[in-house]
Formats: C-alpha cells, sequence, structure tokens
C-alpha cells in the first residue's frame, strides 16, 4: 500500500512500532531518524515501482503526488526520480501536489460541475450555447 497506512505498516514492519501516523513517519525523517529515513527510501521505493508499472502504457509526461504523500515531496521527490531513472528509460516528471489533500474534493466538484453543465446546457452549431431541449 502507497498512502497513509502503507506507510504506517512499512514503519511498523521496520521497528517503529509506536509510530500510528506518516506525519510522525516523516516528521521523524525530517530531525534524522535512520529508521524513518530508511522508512522514507522503502516508500519512494514503491512508489517509483508502481509509476513505472503504467508509464510504459499511459506515457505520462508529469506523474503528480497528491495527498499525504505530496505533502512530503520534500522527503519524497529526489528518491522517487532517482528510482523511478533506475527502473525506466521513460521516466516522467515526478512532482508534489499544490492543492493536498484537497485535490480530491476539488476534483469531485469540477466533475460535478461539468456533468451540471451537460445536463443544462449544449452547444448549438455555431458555438453557442442554449437550453437542451425538454430541460
Amino acid at each position: 500500500a502507497l498512502g497513509a497506512a502503507g506507510v504506517v505498516a512499512t514503519a511498523h514492519a521496520m521497528g517503529m512500532r509506536d509510530v500510528r501516523t506518516p506525519k510522525r513517519v516523516f516528521a521523524a525523517a525530517r530531525r534524522g531518524d535512520p529508521v524513518a529515513r530508511r522508512v522514507v527510501e522503502v516508500v519512494a521505493e514503491r512508489i517509483a515501482l508502481a509509476v513505472a508499472a503504467v508509464v510504459p502504457v499511459v506515457d505520462p509526461e508529469l506523474v503528480v503526488l497528491g495527498g499525504g504523500i505530496g505533502r512530503n515531496g520534500d522527503l519524497l521527490l529526489e528518491p522517487v526520480e532517482r528510482e523511478l531513472r533506475a527502473l525506466s528509460p521513460f521516466a516522467p516528471r515526478i512532482e508534489a501536489s499544490a492543492l493536498g489533500d484537497e485535490a480530491t474534493v476539488l476534483g469531485a466538484i469540477a466533475a460535478a460541475r461539468e456533468a451540471a453543465q451537460d445536463l443544462l446546457f449544449e452547444r448549438g452549431d455555431r458555438g453557442r450555447i442554449g437550453w437542451k431541449e425538454g430541460a
């Protein structure tokens, strides 16, 4: 797992048994804790493996790390990029999301807005917007 549960499970497996949240793992890594830094490396390796698996199929120019993972880009971006370059000759750019935890909500709002517009409006032959018949 690559999310919060995966970070905590990796920390537990590596001896950080008192850790309950990824935030604590990343904070310990920032303080220089060697075990926490190794956990970050393992998480970065797993992210790189996941990205390397989809790159040949999707061919993205950019992969954005979001949520809690993205909030810790200062620790993860460099090792993810390094691992990805070792795994794939076609490594895309890796960046951390500026939206953080709001990315999912903002994406849902955008999708709902687009669906509502599709239901209410249509583009006419000349590019004009008009009401759909029967709406």
